[in-house]
């Protein structure tokens, strides 16, 4: 049986531009979502890791309606790493200050 691939990802913002971005959080993934379609995004506002850059890690597993060894859990085939950093170069371009009908 093939694997699906990755299709979710968790986009956290720069540590000192979080509450910014959270504020835009919808029209933010909404951007990313026009930008990759197929592609959903959500938006956190922490991470384990403080960074001055956007992270972007993917959702490597879902619940799998089909029984297996591993208890319901699917893995996803990992995205390729430029997908990763065209995704974060994407996030430069966002203007958070704009507003959605401008």
């Amino acid at each position: 049986m093939s694997r699906k691939a990755v299709s979710q990802f968790i986009t956290v913002p720069p540590t000192r531009r979080v509450e910014e971005f959270l504020g835009a959080q919808d029209r933010f993934s909404a951007y990313l979502s026009d930008h990759f379609p197929g592609y959903e995004f959500r938006i956190a506002g922490n991470s384990p890791f403080r960074s001055e850059d956007f992270q972007v890690v993917p959702i490597m597993g879902g619940e799998s309606k089909q029984s297996n060894l591993v208890g319901g859990f699917e893995m996803r085939v990992p995205p390729e790493r430029a997908v990763l950093e065209e995704i974060i170069q994407v996030c430069h371009r966002f203007n958070v200050s704009k507003s959605r009908l401008s």
